[in-house]
C-alpha cells in the first residue's frame, strides 16, 4: 500500500514504515535563534527505560535500579531525529559505543544486558551519558549547524538487603511520572521571576512501607539533606533543600537512604538514588500543539522546527512542514518529537487517545 501523507510518501513494507524522502526537495532547516541546550547543560532526548520489571519515561534523562544478583533486564530506549548517530560514553560502566539508524529505522532500542555487561563487578553506580548526532533527511538542506542532543541513563547496583522508594516531582509529576529506586531532575540555575512550574520543584518521597519512626538522608552535590526523622511512608524535600538556591551549571549524583521499623517491627532500608543536572538559565524550551482526530495525529510546531517525527515501534513518518497530520498507528501509540537544528525538542506521548507533553 502507497499513502501520501503531507510531504513524504510512506510506503507500508514487512514489518516497517518505509520512507520515501526525496519530495523533501527543496525543503530547508529554519533558523532557531534559542541558546544550544548543549551549550547550556540541557539534556532533550526523550529516554525511556524498561527496567525491573517496569517502563519509566524521562525527558533528557532515565535510569535503571537494580537488586544484589539480579540480572540485567528489558532495553533503553531513544527517541532521536533520524537519520542519525547515538554514542553511548560511561567510564565507570565500561560503556563506549556508538550506533547509527537510517531514517527508517525507528528508535534506538539497547538492551540494558547488552548495554552494561562490562560494568565491573566492584562498581554500585554509574552515568552513561547520551551523545546524539543527526543527519539532515534525504532532500533537505541546511544553512545552519546541526547542533546535536545529550542526554543521561543512570545504573544502580543496590547492596544486598536494600530495598527501594518510588520518587514524584511536584507540581507535575504526570510530566516523568514515579521514578523507582533512583530519581532523577533538571533544574535551571538562576530563575528569572520564580521557579518555573514545569521545572522540579519537591521531591516526594515514597518509602516501600509505612514506618513509625524513621531517618533520611541524602548526601552529594556539594550540598545535600542532612539527618532528618520522618514516620509514615513519606518524605518530602523541596528543590533549594536538595541543591542550594543558586546551584552551578553541571551534573552530580546524589545517594542517600531512608530506614526505620514499620508498626509489626519490621525494619526497612530503602536506596536512594538522585541524578541532578543545572542547565543555564537562558534555556528557552521548545512549543509545539497535537490533537487526535479521524485517525490522525495533527500537529502545530513552533516556527524554528524543522523536522517533526512520529515514531511507533521500528517505524517513522516524517515532516518538514509546521502544521500537518500524521496516520495513527494501529494500536493507537506513538512519539511524537520536534526538533529544531540547535537540539532544542519537545515531545507528544500519545496512548490510549490521550496526549501527555514532555518537556
Amino acid at each position: 500500500m502507497v499513502e501520501r501523507i503531507g510531504p513524504c510518501l510512506l510506503t507500508a513494507g514487512v514489518g516497517a514504515l518505509l520512507t520515501s524522502c526525496g519530495v523533501f526537495g527543496g525543503a530547508k532547516v529554519r533558523y532557531d535563534a534559542a541558546p544550544s541546550p548543549v551549550n547550556n547543560n540541557f539534556h532533550t532526548v526523550l529516554m525511556e527505560t524498561t527496567c525491573g520489571g517496569r517502563s519509566q519515561l524521562g525527558y533528557g534523562q532515565s535510569a535503571c535500579s537494580l537488586a544484589a544478583g539480579e540480572p540485567y533486564n528489558g532495553e533503553l530506549i531513544l527517541h532521536t531525529p533520524l537519520p542519525g548517530a547515538i554514542r553511548l560514553i560511561g567510564r565507570l560502566c565500561g560503556v563506549d559505543s556508538a550506533k547509527y539508524h537510517n531514517d527508517v529505522e525507528g528508535s534506538f532500542r539497547i538492551p540494558i544486558a547488552e548495554l552494561l555487561d562490562k560494568v565491573p563487578e566492584s562498581v554500585t553506580s554509574c552515568v552513561v551519558e547520551v551523545f546524539v548526532n543527526w543527519d539532515l533527511v534525504k532532500g533537505m538542506t541546511s544553512d545552519y549547524p546541526l547542533d546535536g542532543m545529550i542526554g543521561r541513563f543512570y545504573y544502580r547496583r543496590r547492596l544486598e538487603g536494600r530495598t527501594t522508594a518510588s520518587m514524584t516531582w511536584g507540581p507535575s509529576p504526570a510530566l516523568v511520572g514515579t521514578m523507582q529506586g533512583v530519581g532523577f531532575g533538571q533544574f535551571r540555575s538562576v530563575a528569572r521571576g520564580g521557579f518555573p512550574v514545569s521545572e522540579p520543584l519537591e521531591l516526594v518521597i515514597k518509602t516501600s512501607k509505612p514506618v513509625l519512626e524513621g531517618t533520611y538522608r541524602l548526601f552529594g552535590c556539594g550540598a545535600g539533606v542532612e539527618l532528618g526523622t520522618f514516620s509514615g511512608d513519606t518524605i518530602r524535600l523541596s528543590r533549594e533543600a536538595l541543591i542550594g538556591p543558586l546551584p552551578g551549571v553541571g551534573g552530580c549524583m546524589m545517594f542517600g537512604y531512608a530506614m526505620g521499623k514499620t508498626a509489626q517491627g519490621e525494619a526497612i532500608h530503602d536506596d536512594l538514588v538522585l541524578g541532578v543536572e543545572v542547565f543555564g538559565k537562558n534555556v528557552m524550551r521548545l512549543a509545539g500543539s497535537v490533537a487526535l482526530k479521524d485517525g490522525k495525529v495533527c500537529y502545530t510546531a513552533e516556527s524554528s522546527v524543522s523536522v517533526t517525527i512520529l515514531n511507533h515501534g521500528t517505524t517513522n513518518q516524517l515532516s518538514t512542514k509546521l502544521e500537518d497530520c500524521f496516520k495513527m498507528p494501529a494500536d493507537g501509540k506513538a512519539r511524537l518529537g520536534f526538533f529544531t537544528h540547535k537540539g532544542r525538542s519537545v515531545y507528544a506521548v500519545i496512548e490510549g487517545g490521550v496526549v501527555e507533553y514532555v518537556q
